[in-house]
């Protein structure tokens, strides 16, 4: 993987709305805002990073499942998947007991990017599980709470839709500015928008539906995450320039 070392955000603070709207028509430009970022050449510190980990020889255990536990990791985190990034710090929480060790990443750090990946989704049922699946009694009502208030908002969704009304999800359109050298996995909010390749311009449709939204750009060659921004506020159109 190439590019530059460290990256950059930039957040814009708006308060004209509560929610971010990313309008479905490109040509309708009126109050775009714009984000930039610059690749990192290390990478960005996530856990996906797992997959360099030889966790049987990190822990000194001869259990055989932790012999393909970084990649499974890894590849939860680039799914995205929170119920497998849960389960996953569980089963390694495990082995750190029994050998008393820890590698580089952590099952502490895991299971708070499961959480957070989850609370970013805002699914019910993925919510749900991973509130099953967590240790801590503070985290695990909180992810109770956000669960029966998207379960509600998936029931409105429901009968809104069932009714002949238009979809009240918020669709946007995001236009990734891919000017690095690598080929890029776009994600918003824990979810997989597509692919912007190497100095080429992707726009692809959106549904975000928090006040803080969380982009992040993938490496497709190696899956190692290389830059991710915050958006705050209230756009019609967003576009993020990634050098």
């Amino acid at each position: 993987m190439t590019g530059f070392k460290g990256f950059s955000a930039l957040c814009l603070m708006l308060t004209v709305a509560a929610t971010t709207v990313w309008s479905a028509d490109p040509a309708a430009k009126e109050g775009a805002k714009e984000v930039t970022c610059k690749i990192s050449e290390e990478g960005v510190k996530c856990c996906s990073r797992a997959c360099t980990i030889n966790y049987r020889q990190a822990l000194g255990l001869p259990l055989d499942y932790l012999s393909t536990l970084g990649q499974r990791i890894h590849n939860a985190r680039l799914a995205p998947d929170p119920v497998g990034l849960a389960l996953a710090a569980r089963s390694l929480a495990v082995a750190e007991e029994v050998s008393g060790k820890k590698a580089d990443v952590t099952s502490t750090e895991i299971m708070g990017e499961a959480v957070e990946l989850a609370k970013r989704r805002a699914i019910s049922t993925e919510l749900k599980a991973v509130a099953a699946v967590v240790s801590d009694a503070a985290v695990k009502a909180e992810l109770s709470k956000a669960a029966a208030t998207a379960a509600t908002a998936e029931a409105d969704q429901k009968a809104a839709l069932a009714s002949g009304e238009s979809t009240r999800a918020i669709h946007g359109t995001l236009q990734v500015n891919n000017r690095s050298n690598e080929c890029l996995r776009i994600y918003v909010d824990g979810r997989y928008c597509g692919e912007a390749h190497s100095g080429q311009t992707a726009s692809f449709h959106v549904h975000a539906h928090g006040h803080s939204n969380h982009l992040e750009a993938y490496c497709e060659e190696d899956g190692e995450l290389v830059t991710c921004t915050e958006f705050h506020g209230h756009t019609h159109y967003l576009t993020w320039n990634i050098y």
